[in-house]
């Protein structure tokens, strides 16, 4: 059965080991993180549309 983990409202990324790592633009790179990483930004409240990119 799968889990259901909630997230809070920010910026992470997703690599191979499936682990959702926080982001911050102002200092993290998307270049420094491994190989293949998505980032992914959730706004779990808003009436926007979270956003994924690879």
């Amino acid at each position: 059965m799968a889990r259901i983990i909630p997230l809070s409202e920010g910026s992470f990324t997703v690599d191979g080991t499936k682990q959702f790592v926080p982001f911050d633009d102002r200092k993290d790179q998307l270049k420094d993180r491994p190989a293949g990483s998505c980032s992914w930004k959730s706004s779990p409240f808003s009436s926007s549309r979270t956003g994924i990119s690879c």
